[in-house]
């Protein structure tokens, strides 16, 4: 970070300090000599442990970010806990997935916490309830529904519908279907 004939001057000076010569300048540069060599060595370990030192300084000193490995599925992430992260005031690296994918990356310690609405037995993993998901039925207003209470005749007249699913991969919708989502 010095300008030419700023280190030409540095090295002149350090020549005259020490009585001798440390390189043998040609017009297009600057060879050390053995002696030259010899400081070099002797100086590099020394400069080195300087900058590791001046760096541990400025790090030690600079306020430092957290950075948390979160895995959810992706429609949860970005309504629910997007809204959270400045308040954490933190770094975030995001995965995005399904119940099982993500909670293997947890198992091999590649995320920190995992939002997912499956819970597996697992030694070493722990399980905190969030929040109760609610799944709704949409169909056209033209639509017909029995007004009735009891369950029986409700499940009968849905199994009779036509149904489109957004994505029957994922287990919650399937236990939905089947009446066995929690």
């Amino acid at each position: 970070m010095m300008t030419q004939p700023a280190i030409i001057q540095h090295l002149a000076s350090l020549e005259a300090e020490a009585g001798e010569s440390f390189f043998i300048r040609t017009s297009r540069k600057i060879i050390p000599t053995e002696r030259g060599k010899q400081l070099y060595s002797q100086l590099a370990p020394l400069i080195e442990s300087l900058e590791e030192t001046k760096m541990a300084f400025k790090s030690i000193s600079l306020p430092s970010l957290r950075a948390i490995r979160i895995g959810s599925a992706h429609e949860f992430y970005l309504e629910k806990v997007i809204p959270l992260l400045p308040r954490l005031k933190t770094c975030t690296i995001s995965t995005f997935g399904t119940a099982d994918p993500l909670l293997e990356l947890l198992k091999e310690d590649k995320v920190d916490i995992v939002i997912t609405s499956k819970k597996h037995v697992t030694p070493g993993i722990e399980y905190v309830k969030l929040y109760d998901e609610q799944f709704v039925v949409v169909a056209p207003a033209r639509l017909e529904v029995p007004e009735t209470d009891s369950l029986k005749q409700r499940e009968q007249w849905l199994a009779a519908q036509n149904w489109i699913s957004y994505g029957l991969e994922l287990p919650i919708i399937r236990r939905f279907w089947r009446g066995t989502a929690a």
